[in-house]
Formats: structure tokens, sequence, C-alpha cells
């Protein structure tokens, strides 16, 4: 039976509050659409550089760790399909579907959009809510008909999630029957970036290895057990990465990025900055289904208010993540103090 003491408990959660920060990180160096006036920003190629190692190299390790995770906790547990589903209903589903998180960012847009004032910060064409067929309304909660991801662009991990949840163990069936041909297949998958219509590439090929880990049961301590030393890959294929471009070279640079951030978790663990980690895990949640919103606010305002100079958008680039990240952190907690119930909703039961 597959379990985790409480040491490598808590490195799952430090890895996932790495992830979270990560992925707004990944977010802030999207493409900004920019306001009604069509300004245009111009970025030096060092800065342009930067972004893509912080978010494009590090940052996209992020999403394939919690699906990682998300399958080991899953295939460890002894439980039926039918509690299961039970569960995910109130953690997954509600604060999916129940308009609670991607209705709450359609009604904030169609609010703002109605007032003239700021009007222009909520602009972007494909977001204006009053013009939308029935099509689109459906589109903005299951993002599986003209866009990939929902209007709350964060909850499609979520959507997949839910998809995987409903499979149950078929998936750990048939890899334990033909355990090494699926790892081939997996790899192969994984490297040539192979998509899929139902589900995302990185949720399929994560889940999967997640039933790996725990069919051979793999631990951290393994990763643990890797020199120091190898780090002096990282650099190489990030220059790899950026100089050529080649996806199975951005693919399998990935796979070692990943394996950095769990290396480095046993150093935060053992710091005197875990309770950080662990009490920003908490609101983990909330802050990955609302940082877009907040994010997007941020960065709208600062190109309104500031000459964006080189200086001032490596400031924003490195500063704009971990201010979104705590304004989240205070918005949940003031929404806990204020209506408990609501928040318990919100973040799907959990505490």
């Amino acid at each position: 039976m597959y379990s985790t003491d409480k040491q490598e408990s808590q490195r799952i959660q430090i890895v996932k509050v790495i992830c979270t920060i990560l992925i707004i990180f990944i977010h802030m160096n999207n493409e900004f659409t920019g306001l009604e006036n069509g300004m245009t920003i111009i970025t030096p190629y060092w800065l342009e550089t930067f972004k893509y190692i912080v978010s494009e190299c590090l940052g996209r390790a992020a999403v394939p760790l919690f699906f990682l995770f998300s399958s080991v906790l899953f295939h460890s547990r002894d439980i039926r399909y039918s509690e299961n589903i039970k569960k995910k209903f109130r953690t997954l589903f509600v604060p999916y579907v129940m308009c609670i998180s991607i209705s709450i960012y359609i009604l904030v847009f169609y609010i703002a959009q109605s007032i003239p004032a700021i009007s222009p910060y909520f602009s972007n064409s494909d977001n204006t809510i009053r013009t939308w067929t029935w099509l689109e309304w459906i589109d903005a909660y299951i993002g599986k008909i003209a866009d990939n991801q929902p209007f709350c662009v964060p909850l499609w991990f979520i959507r997949d999630l839910m998809i995987l949840n409903i499979m149950g163990h078929i998936p750990q069936r048939i890899i334990g029957c033909i355990p090494k041909i699926s790892l081939v297949i997996i790899t192969a998958i994984w490297l040539w970036n192979l998509q899929t219509t139902v589900i995302d590439v990185q949720a399929l090929v994560f889940w999967n290895i997640g039933i790996l880990i725990v069919k051979y049961n793999f631990h951290m301590k393994s990763i643990d057990k890797i020199s120091w030393k190898l780090v002096i890959c990282i650099p190489i294929l990030i220059i790899l990465d950026w100089c050529c471009k080649y996806n199975i070279i951005h693919q399998f640079s990935i796979l070692v990025y990943m394996l950095f951030i769990v290396k480095a978790s046993d150093g935060i663990v053992k710091s005197k900055y875990k309770q950080i980690f662990i009490y920003l895990m908490q609101y983990s949640l909330f802050i990955y289904m609302f940082h877009i919103l907040v994010l997007t606010a941020l960065k709208k305002v600062a190109v309104r208010l500031l000459v964006q100079t080189f200086v001032v958008q490596l400031t924003e680039y490195c500063l704009f993540p971990f201010m979104t990240a705590g304004i989240c952190v205070l918005g949940a907690i003031l929404m806990k103090k204020i209506c408990p119930p609501f928040y318990k909703l919100l973040v799907g039961g959990r505490k």
C-alpha cells in the first residue's frame, strides 16, 4: 500500500504552493492585449529572454506537477468509485459549475463592461458578454466548443481533473497489465506533445505517471539521491530550449525542471520557511481560481498609470505575481471571516 509520511506530505504542499506562484508567472508572460487606445509596449530582447526562462521553462513544470500529485493521492487511497464521485462533486464540481468561480468572472466582466469609467479595462472583444451567443455561453463553462478553456481560464485544470476522476480506476487497471508498454507510450505522447480533443496532454500523461509511481512505490527520497551537481544541466537545457525551440527538447526539459522543484522542496521543508508555505497552501485553490482577475487588473492599471520603461516592465514582471497571490490571500481571509459558508462552498469544502 502506497503511503506518504508527514514530511513527504508537507513537501507535496510546498511543491503545490511553488507551482501556484509559477502559474501566475506563466500568465504574467501572456501576450498583453492592452486597452482601447491600441498602444503597444516595446520589450527588450534581454527581458523577453528572462521572461521565457521563468515562465516558459521553470513555469511549465507547474501544471504537470499538479496532475502528478493529484494522481498519486487518488490512486494511493482505497476508496469506492461512488464515494470518490460524491467527494469530487463537492470539492471540484460545485466550485466549477455552481456559478461560484466561472460565473463570478462573468458577472464581474458584465458589470465592468457596463460602467464607462472602467469599461476600457475589460475591452477584449472575445470577452464582451453582451454579444455572446448561446454557444459561447455554453463554452464559457466547458471550454470545448470554440476554445479549449472555460471563461475562467485556469479552471480547465479542474475540468480535466473531473474527467479523470469520472474515469475512475480504469487507467490504473490498464497500466497495471502493461506497465512497461504504457510507460513507452506515455513518454512518446509527452515528448511529441500529441494532443487529444477530450483531455489535455499534460493531464493524460502525468495522471498515468502518477499511477506508475504508486504501483512501484516511488517516493521523493529517491529524487533526493540525485546529486545537485546535475543542476548544471538546467542552464544547458534552458539555452537549448530558448535557442532551438524544438518541441522534444522543451518537453524533456520540463521533466528536468519538475525534478528540480521536487528536489528543492527537500531544502525548504527543513528550513525555517516551511510554515509559510504550509500556511499558504490552504489558500492555493482560491489563488488559482482568481489570480487572473487580479493580475489582469494590476497589469492594465499599470499600463495606464506608469510609463512602461524597461525597468518598470522588469519590476512589474517580478513583483505582480507575488502581489497577486497576496491580494488573493487577503481576499480569501476576508471572505472566510465575513461569510464562512460561502467561502467553504467556493473552495469545495476545503478548510
